[in-house]
């Protein structure tokens, strides 16, 4: 049966083979064609018709929005008129309060005043100079940001207070900050107010002698470094902590990834050993009595004498965990658990001048190397560089910080800008000078310190973590501090001082004593820098800094109802003791505890060594982002580091003797005057053969029977006899553990009991002793019976021990038992 259609122009139905329609003759081929094309045109009008209307509705939308916008910034912009007006009416009044003559006339050189700053004086003897925030100022043709009449400068030796103060007088100055000993370092008030004016009178203070840098002080921009992670209550559950090294995962991913565990190993059992090495750590708030900061019943937090106030935050408990949080079982274990920690405290929205961050720098510093052999200062924070929206955003909800609003303040009131949010280029422009002014200060700040032999200390810098505190990382010289210090800032410091290089301290010896810090996190590809971590050829090393597992307090003190806090932190106090954290600022601790692992097990290591060990084990990372120059980053292996640096154990002992000096043999029949002298070299290898350590004994009179008497090794200890004196020795060192109070004559045979005890018989001494494994002697046999002699072996036999006699009565060898009950005993064989 043929199959029919129907026809496209008639719709009556015709055959499908069929060219034409035999009812109204139309070409069924061309006129399908022409139905389809028909349907398209008639498709197309439908979308550009929907089209259009949607257009026309996101740009009604559009509109609505941009108004809204205005509004909000028209009235953002007047409530700040309005604040600004009623601030300069109330200094107006304080003004003619103070400006009034004894006639009650006022002043006419009335001017506003501002909040002078204040001299404090430290328990060392410091003073340091804390101006006031409104002496911030701005300068339009650098862009920086800067405090009004203060100077700060560095001294190449240190100086008499007369000798200071003749410095201040050159320019006209009052000596306001005075510090000596490892930085020497005055602060000098001017009258002067404008930036151009004080960089002359510091200029004129580069052409003195002693003086190796001047400048204008400013503020540090401080901020701490870490992504904002939503917490729960089950996070603080411990969850696929199995310690594998080999396979990073769970809470505990970050101390596997890096060679943590192994690391440790090593430290507990060798923690006799340990040097005794510091850590400083410079963050917002640390929460001093958190479970893992205790240590018998006391917190393991110290605080620096002139620096005591704390506020208890997130950030820096997360960071402080991660260096020393107690081994106790309680959540985690910090990186260098062992290690004496300093915290210095400081708020997110204070201005710290470059005295003050001079000042706690030193007296960390000073405090840390007073008592501890090496130090290590840990700074989780850096500069925040904003993007153009996050910007605009924060400046319309008036999320500002007071450097910030110094800038708008200046601007506006010059007729510079009309409205904050037009205030992006000029932030930039602050941004890049500052960076270059405080890569400078820490250069010279180094400079001192060396300068001054403080040379056993490390700074450790995190990285940042790109745009927005979280967004697309960049290159980390941007923000500057430690961070920008570079070959330039250098050579422009050393041409403008000509004092640095010629001192002998080159660029690289004061690249040395820092180590910046890039984020990593594991990926199937393996470990890669995370999208936010900054990058770049100043990045020493990276370590884990993705959704890392540390304390937090249960506490916040920034938590009120009027002040709820940081936007970073939880502003609900539920309890929670531990969480995960993403940031540069979680990389940071764990390289900072690295640092002082090392130095806790080879103490004899430089600065530069320890900086150069880390680097130079160090795994692989690879970049992530499309602008970086570099492929790869050294990513930290605390497990091969420490097996670079720690001496090896010894695993098998070898005891000669000599005579005289060094002959094997010797004349038995040497009259006593002509003796020989005999002594032993006891040895410690290691399984490659290579020698670990060397004992000597002390030469006594050759005889017939020697004086020296290897009796071997039991669990991690080695036992020899010397003259008759038992000594007991760690295998893996050498180091002696005990020697016996008396002499026990030649020993002859030895055995040990599963619980340390040592029992032995001896020639020219007792038959028969036994001394436990701490060096207590329990119990002596002088002599067993009379006619029985030469006791030469002993064996343990759990309940008893068979003494085996050479001379006896009959003549013949004989064992005596020996009840380990009461040490009662008979001849068991005969």
């Amino acid at each position: 049966m043929k199959k029919e259609i129907k026809c496209p122009r008639c719709r009556r139905r015709i055959q499908k083979e069929d060219a034409y329609c035999q009812y109204c003759g139309c070409h069924v081929a061309e006129e399908k064609k022409k139905k389809r094309k028909k349907k398209i045109r008639r498709f197309l009008v439908l979308v550009i018709v929907i089209v259009l209307f949607l257009g026309i509705l996101l740009a009604i939308a559009v509109g609505s929005q941009k108004k809204q916008i205005q509004g909000w910034k028209e009235r953002q912009l007047e409530e700040w008129k309005q604040k600004q007006e009623k601030v300069q009416a109330d200094e107006g009044d304080q003004s003619q309060k103070q400006n009034k003559n004894q006639n009650g006339e006022q002043s006419q050189d009335s001017q506003d005043v501002k909040e002078p700053g204040t001299m404090k004086k430290c328990a060392n003897g410091d003073t340091v100079y804390q101006p006031s925030v409104s002496t911030v100022s701005y300068d339009e043709d650098t862009g920086l940001l800067y405090y009004e009449n203060l100077l700060i400068v560095y001294l190449i030796e240190n100086s008499s207070q007369e000798e200071r103060e003749a410095l201040a007088a050159r320019v006209d100055g009052t000596l306001v900050g005075n510090m000596s000993g490892s930085m020497n370092v005055i602060e000098i008030l001017v009258e002067d107010t404008a930036y151009a004016d004080l960089e002359q009178k510091a200029e004129i203070l580069m052409e003195e002698e002693n003086v190796l840098y001047s400048s204008t002080e400013i503020p540090m921009m401080m901020e701490n470094t870490a992504d904002e992670n939503p917490w729960e209550a089950g996070e603080q559950d411990k969850k696929n902590n199995d310690h594998n090294e080999s396979k990073p995962d769970g809470n505990d991913w970050w101390a596997e990834a890096i060679g943590a565990f192994s690391a440790w190993d090593y430290v507990d059992s060798h923690e006799q050993d340990l040097a005794n090495v510091a850590v400083g750590i410079m963050d917002d708030g640390v929460d001093a009595e958190h479970e893992e900061f205790q240590k018998n019943g006391e917190s393991k937090i110290h605080w620096l004498e002139d620096y005591k106030e704390n506020l208890a935050f997130d950030h820096g408990t997360h960071v402080t965990g991660l260096i020393g949080a107690e081994n106790n079982q309680a959540g985690i274990r910090g990186v260098a658990d062992r290690t004496d920690l300093y915290f210095v405290s400081w708020w997110k929205e204070d201005l710290f001048s470059t005295g003050e961050y001079v000042n706690v720098t030193k007296q960390m510093i000073e405090t840390m190397l007073s008592e501890h052999t090496a130090c290590v200062v840990n700074n989780s924070w850096a500069t925040v560089i904003q993007s153009r929206e996050q910007y605009l955003k924060d400046t319309l909800i008036g999320e500002r910080p007071v450097w910030e609003e110094k800038i708008a303040e200046f601007l506006i009131e010059k007729g510079k800008i009309d409205q904050k949010y037009e205030l992006y280029e000029s932030y930039q422009k602050e941004l890049e000078t500052s960076a270059k002014c405080t890569s400078s200060q820490m250069t010279v700040m180094l400079f001192e310190l060396l300068l001054n032999q403080q040379e056993r200390f490390l700074i450790v810098q995190s990285a940042g973590n790109g745009y927005d505190n979280g967004g697309v990382g960049f290159d980390a010289q941007k923000t500057g501090d430690y961070c920008g210090i570079n070959e330039e800032v250098y050579n422009r410091l050393d041409g403008e001082t000509h004092r640095l290089s010629r001192s002998g301290y080159s660029y690289e010896k004061i690249r040395n004593h820092i180590l910046i810090v890039g984020a990593v996190q594991e990926t199937e590809k393996g470990y890669q820098m995370t999208e936010f971590s900054n990058y770049g050829s100043n990045i020493d090393i990276v370590a884990p800094g993705y959704d890392v597992y540390s304390t937090i307090t249960e506490k916040d003190d920034s938590y009120t109802e009027e002040n709820p806090g940081h936007k970073n932190l939880r502003t609900v106090k539920n309890g929670i003791k531990y969480g995960n954290l993403s940031g540069t600022s979680m990389a940071a601790p764990l390289v900072s505890g690295s640092a002082a692992v090392l130095w806790s097990v080879a103490p004899e290591l430089s600065a530069e060594e320890v900086k150069e060990t880390l680097i130079s084990t160090a795994g692989t990372a690879r970049s992530t982002c499309q602008e970086d120059k570099r492929e790869e980053y050294p990513m930290l292996n605390l497990k091969a580091a420490l097996e670079k640096v720690a001496k090896k154990d010894a695993t098998h002992v070898i005891l000669e003797t000599f005579y005289n000096n060094g002959e094997k043999t010797h004349d038995l029949f040497a009259s006593e005057e002509n003796r020989d002298q005999e002594y032993a070299v006891i040895t410690g290898l290691d399984q490659d053969e290579n020698v670990v350590w060397t004992i000597e004994t002390e030469k006594s009179p050759a005889a017939e029977i020697t004086a020296n008497t290897e009796i071997g090794i039991y669990e991690d200890r080695y036992y020899y006899a010397h003259c008759g004196v038992i000594y007991a020795v760690r295998l893996r060192d050498g180091k002696e553990i005990w020697h016996s109070a008396s002499s026990h004559g030649s020993m002859t045979g030895t055995d040990f009991g599963p619980d340390g005890t040592l029992y032995y018989c001896s020639f020219y001494g007792p038959d028969f002793g036994a001394i436990d494994k701490d060096g207590n002697e329990l119990y002596e046999v002088e002599s067993f019976y009379p006619g029985y002699y030469w006791a030469y072996e002993v064996h343990y036999e759990g309940d008893y021990v068979d003494v085996k006699m050479d001379g006896t009565p009959s003549g013949e060898e004989t064992v005596i038992r020996v009840n380990l009950s009461d040490y009662s005993y008979s001849v068991v064989q005969e």
